[in-house]
Protein backbone atom coordinates (compact mmCIF):
# COMPACT_ATOMS: atom_id res chain seq x y z
CA UNK A 1 0.00 0.00 0.00
CA UNK A 2 1.30 3.43 -0.98
CA UNK A 3 0.53 6.55 0.85
CA UNK A 4 0.57 9.68 -1.82
CA UNK A 5 0.51 13.35 0.17
CA UNK A 6 1.55 16.61 -1.84
CA UNK A 7 4.45 18.16 0.05
CA UNK A 8 3.87 22.05 -0.75
CA UNK A 9 -0.37 22.03 -0.11
CA UNK A 10 -2.28 24.98 -1.08
CA UNK A 11 -5.36 25.63 -2.42
CA UNK A 12 -6.50 25.32 -5.74
CA UNK A 13 -9.61 27.54 -6.03
CA UNK A 14 -8.28 30.24 -3.70
CA UNK A 15 -4.65 29.42 -3.00
CA UNK A 16 -4.90 29.30 0.71
CA UNK A 17 -2.01 27.66 2.43
CA UNK A 18 -3.79 26.94 5.72
CA UNK A 19 -5.45 23.59 5.02
CA UNK A 20 -7.32 20.75 7.00
CA UNK A 21 -6.33 16.80 5.45
CA UNK A 22 -9.34 15.09 5.79
CA UNK A 23 -8.15 11.38 5.57
CA UNK A 24 -7.51 9.80 2.05
CA UNK A 25 -9.21 7.74 -0.90
CA UNK A 26 -8.32 4.81 -2.60
CA UNK A 27 -7.07 4.12 -5.86
CA UNK A 28 -4.84 1.50 -8.07
CA UNK A 29 -2.46 2.30 -10.24
CA UNK A 30 -0.22 0.73 -12.28
CA UNK A 31 3.49 1.42 -11.93
CA UNK A 32 6.70 0.71 -13.52
CA UNK A 33 8.82 -2.20 -12.10
CA UNK A 34 5.47 -2.52 -9.05
CA UNK A 35 2.67 -3.79 -11.31
CA UNK A 36 -0.77 -2.96 -10.25
CA UNK A 37 -1.16 -1.34 -6.38
CA UNK A 38 -3.20 0.20 -4.35
CA UNK A 39 -2.68 3.75 -3.45
CA UNK A 40 -4.38 5.70 -0.84
CA UNK A 41 -4.45 9.46 -2.09
CA UNK A 42 -4.41 12.62 0.72
CA UNK A 43 -7.63 14.79 0.76
CA UNK A 44 -7.39 18.40 2.04
CA UNK A 45 -10.35 20.89 2.83
CA UNK A 46 -9.30 24.81 2.57
CA UNK A 47 -9.70 26.54 5.92
CA UNK A 48 -10.39 29.97 3.63
CA UNK A 49 -13.23 29.15 1.07
CA UNK A 50 -14.07 25.08 2.19
CA UNK A 51 -13.04 23.95 -1.02
CA UNK A 52 -12.16 19.82 -0.81
CA UNK A 53 -9.61 18.69 -3.11
CA UNK A 54 -6.98 15.49 -3.05
CA UNK A 55 -2.99 15.74 -3.06
CA UNK A 56 -1.94 16.68 -7.20
CA UNK A 57 -0.56 13.54 -8.75
CA UNK A 58 -0.79 14.66 -12.24
CA UNK A 59 3.21 14.08 -12.24
CA UNK A 60 2.80 10.09 -11.79
CA UNK A 61 -0.65 9.87 -14.14
CA UNK A 62 -2.81 11.68 -15.74
CA UNK A 63 -6.89 12.17 -14.74
CA UNK A 64 -9.18 8.94 -15.41
CA UNK A 65 -6.31 6.89 -16.35
CA UNK A 66 -4.71 3.80 -13.96
CA UNK A 67 -1.68 3.57 -16.06
CA UNK A 68 1.28 5.75 -14.88
CA UNK A 69 2.68 8.45 -16.63
CA UNK A 70 6.17 6.58 -17.00
CA UNK A 71 4.36 3.07 -18.11
CA UNK A 72 2.03 5.46 -20.95
CA UNK A 73 5.57 7.08 -22.15
CA UNK A 74 6.96 3.51 -23.13
CA UNK A 75 3.77 1.94 -24.66
CA UNK A 76 3.79 5.28 -27.14
CA UNK A 77 7.65 5.02 -27.63
CA UNK A 78 7.81 1.25 -28.72
CA UNK A 79 4.75 2.04 -30.57
CA UNK A 80 5.91 4.85 -32.31
CA UNK A 81 9.02 2.64 -33.68
CA UNK A 82 6.96 -0.01 -36.08
CA UNK A 83 3.68 0.90 -35.37
CA UNK A 84 3.35 -2.39 -33.57
CA UNK A 85 0.22 -4.31 -32.44
CA UNK A 86 -1.54 -3.96 -29.36
CA UNK A 87 -1.03 -7.92 -29.17
CA UNK A 88 2.33 -7.58 -29.43
CA UNK A 89 3.11 -3.95 -26.72
CA UNK A 90 0.95 -6.14 -24.08
CA UNK A 91 3.52 -9.50 -24.64
CA UNK A 92 6.40 -6.90 -24.41
CA UNK A 93 5.26 -5.51 -21.04
CA UNK A 94 5.11 -8.96 -19.46
CA UNK A 95 7.55 -10.33 -20.69
CA UNK A 96 10.60 -7.98 -20.54
CA UNK A 97 9.04 -6.14 -16.96
CA UNK A 98 6.59 -7.76 -15.95
CA UNK A 99 3.64 -5.87 -15.90
CA UNK A 100 0.27 -6.74 -16.93
CA UNK A 101 -1.48 -4.22 -18.87
CA UNK A 102 -4.80 -4.83 -20.45
CA UNK A 103 -5.66 -4.19 -24.07
CA UNK A 104 -8.23 -1.78 -23.71
CA UNK A 105 -5.98 0.07 -21.34
CA UNK A 106 -3.02 0.60 -24.24
CA UNK A 107 -5.83 0.96 -26.94
CA UNK A 108 -6.90 4.32 -24.45
CA UNK A 109 -3.09 5.21 -24.34
CA UNK A 110 -2.47 4.99 -27.85
CA UNK A 111 -6.06 7.00 -29.31
CA UNK A 112 -4.80 9.55 -26.49
CA UNK A 113 -0.98 9.68 -28.12
CA UNK A 114 -2.56 9.94 -31.83
CA UNK A 115 -4.83 13.07 -31.02
CA UNK A 116 -2.24 15.01 -30.01
CA UNK A 117 -1.76 18.20 -32.49
CA UNK A 118 -0.38 21.77 -33.28
CA UNK A 119 -3.05 24.13 -33.78
CA UNK A 120 -0.35 26.80 -34.65
CA UNK A 121 0.57 25.44 -38.44
CA UNK A 122 -1.64 26.27 -41.04
CA UNK A 123 0.56 24.80 -43.51
CA UNK A 124 1.67 21.54 -43.95
CA UNK A 125 4.68 19.78 -45.48
CA UNK A 126 3.67 17.56 -47.62
CA UNK A 127 5.79 14.78 -46.36
CA UNK A 128 2.92 12.26 -44.06
CA UNK A 129 2.78 9.07 -42.26
CA UNK A 130 -0.75 7.33 -41.77
CA UNK A 131 -1.94 4.47 -40.21
CA UNK A 132 -5.29 2.86 -39.00
CA UNK A 133 -5.29 1.80 -35.23
CA UNK A 134 -8.36 -1.08 -34.67
CA UNK A 135 -9.84 0.06 -31.41
CA UNK A 136 -13.19 0.00 -28.86
CA UNK A 137 -14.36 3.05 -27.79
CA UNK A 138 -15.63 2.65 -23.96
CA UNK A 139 -19.71 3.64 -23.81
CA UNK A 140 -20.25 3.89 -27.32
CA UNK A 141 -20.07 0.42 -28.84
CA UNK A 142 -18.82 -3.21 -28.37
CA UNK A 143 -17.82 -3.62 -31.35
CA UNK A 144 -14.26 -2.82 -32.85
CA UNK A 145 -13.44 0.41 -35.22
CA UNK A 146 -10.71 2.08 -36.67
CA UNK A 147 -9.45 5.39 -36.10
CA UNK A 148 -7.63 7.02 -39.11
CA UNK A 149 -5.14 9.47 -38.05
CA UNK A 150 -2.81 11.71 -40.38
CA UNK A 151 0.88 12.54 -38.81
CA UNK A 152 2.97 15.67 -40.39
CA UNK A 153 6.72 13.89 -40.13
CA UNK A 154 8.29 16.73 -40.48
CA UNK A 155 6.30 19.59 -38.46
CA UNK A 156 5.42 16.22 -35.84
CA UNK A 157 2.33 17.12 -35.08
CA UNK A 158 -1.37 15.19 -36.13
CA UNK A 159 -3.08 16.44 -39.64
CA UNK A 160 -6.56 15.10 -38.69
CA UNK A 161 -8.20 11.83 -37.34
CA UNK A 162 -11.54 10.07 -37.80
CA UNK A 163 -13.27 6.98 -36.44
CA UNK A 164 -14.65 4.92 -38.96
CA UNK A 165 -16.69 1.19 -38.73
CA UNK A 166 -14.85 -0.13 -41.70
CA UNK A 167 -11.26 0.55 -42.91
CA UNK A 168 -12.01 -0.03 -46.81
CA UNK A 169 -10.64 1.75 -49.45
CA UNK A 170 -13.51 4.30 -49.94
CA UNK A 171 -12.60 5.43 -45.83
CA UNK A 172 -9.33 5.67 -46.72
CA UNK A 173 -9.63 7.47 -49.60
CA UNK A 174 -12.44 10.17 -48.73
CA UNK A 175 -10.05 10.58 -45.15
CA UNK A 176 -6.67 11.34 -47.11
CA UNK A 177 -8.45 13.64 -49.88
CA UNK A 178 -10.39 15.89 -47.15
CA UNK A 179 -7.54 16.01 -44.48
CA UNK A 180 -4.82 17.01 -47.16
CA UNK A 181 -7.14 19.50 -49.40
CA UNK A 182 -5.22 22.96 -50.18
CA UNK A 183 -1.95 21.52 -48.97
CA UNK A 184 0.97 19.60 -50.49
CA UNK A 185 0.97 16.15 -51.38
CA UNK A 186 4.35 15.06 -51.89
CA UNK A 187 4.79 11.46 -50.01
CA UNK A 188 3.14 9.57 -47.71
CA UNK A 189 4.47 6.32 -45.57
CA UNK A 190 2.19 3.58 -44.46
CA UNK A 191 2.47 -0.02 -44.22
CA UNK A 192 1.63 -2.67 -46.84
CA UNK A 193 -2.17 -3.05 -46.40
CA UNK A 194 -3.05 -3.44 -49.96
CA UNK A 195 -6.34 -0.67 -49.61
CA UNK A 196 -4.15 2.03 -48.88
CA UNK A 197 -2.08 1.70 -52.06
CA UNK A 198 -4.95 2.71 -54.68
CA UNK A 199 -5.99 5.74 -52.54
CA UNK A 200 -2.75 6.69 -51.87
CA UNK A 201 -1.70 6.42 -55.99
CA UNK A 202 -5.41 8.32 -56.88
CA UNK A 203 -4.06 11.46 -54.72
CA UNK A 204 -0.90 12.01 -56.46
CA UNK A 205 1.64 10.92 -53.37
CA UNK A 206 4.63 8.84 -53.43
CA UNK A 207 4.17 6.15 -51.70
CA UNK A 208 6.79 4.69 -49.59
CA UNK A 209 6.49 1.88 -47.09
CA UNK A 210 7.52 1.71 -43.30
CA UNK A 211 10.67 -0.21 -43.15
CA UNK A 212 9.76 -2.24 -40.59
CA UNK A 213 6.63 -3.92 -41.85
CA UNK A 214 8.69 -4.35 -45.45
CA UNK A 215 11.20 -6.63 -43.66
CA UNK A 216 8.76 -8.20 -42.01
CA UNK A 217 6.79 -8.95 -44.88
CA UNK A 218 9.94 -10.19 -46.66
CA UNK A 219 9.97 -12.91 -44.05
CA UNK A 220 6.82 -14.08 -44.66
CA UNK A 221 8.15 -15.80 -48.31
Amino acid sequence: MYHLKQKRVYCPECYFKDINEKGYYSRSLLLMDFGLVDCKIKRYKCKHCGKDFSADISSIVKPNFTVSNEVMNIVEEYYSIDFTSVRKIREFFEKVHGINISHQEIQDILVDYHIHFNPNIKEYSGYYAFDALRIKIKDISDKYMFLLALVDVCHDTIVAYKVVEHETEEEVLNFLKEATSNQDRIAITTDLKPEYMSSINALGFKHQFCKFHFKQNNNKI
